[in-house]
């Protein structure tokens, strides 16, 4: 199988992207999990996405956010009262793949133990499985 690293070099500022889970022999690695730096991965393939949360240009810092404090990064697992505001950011990402393929990503609620700083479990619009990944903080 192939693998491929996402921002290998850890060079990108921002990026913003899903891994939509599908048999492509092809697996994506990304480092997440805040300063626990964890190095997870996915087979499928992968697809840029952006959008406009509060009338700005969706940023990684924006998707960090619920996964920092005022100290820094809190790394593990997210805390469960912070489930709501990356509930929000999330619903606020559109995905089109195709006309009848499109519309906002939504958190997987059956994975929600598997969330880290830069690898959420997402949903896309026709409801196959995908991760959402950004810049892992560290």
């Amino acid at each position: 199988m192939l693998t491929v690293f996402i921002d290998p070099n850890e060079l990108c500022e921002s990026h913003i992207g899903v891994i939509v889970e599908y048999a492509t022999g092809v697996l994506y690695e990304q480092q997440c999990g805040g300063t626990a730096t964890e190095l997870r991965s996915v087979e499928g393939y992968y697809v840029p996405v952006g959008g406009i949360l509060e009338g700005k240009v969706l940023t990684a810092e924006q998707l960090q956010s619920p996964f920092h404090t005022r100290r820094g990064c809190v790394w593990g697992p997210i805390q469960s009262d912070r489930l709501p505001e990356l509930n929000r950011i999330v619903e606020s990402i559109p995905y089109e793949a195709s006309e009848v393929d499109r519309g906002c990503l939504r958190m997987d609620q059956t994975r929600l133990p598997e969330i880290v700083e830069a690898w959420v479990p997402v949903l896309i619009p026709n409801g196959q499985r995908a991760i959402l990944t950004w810049q892992n903080c560290d």
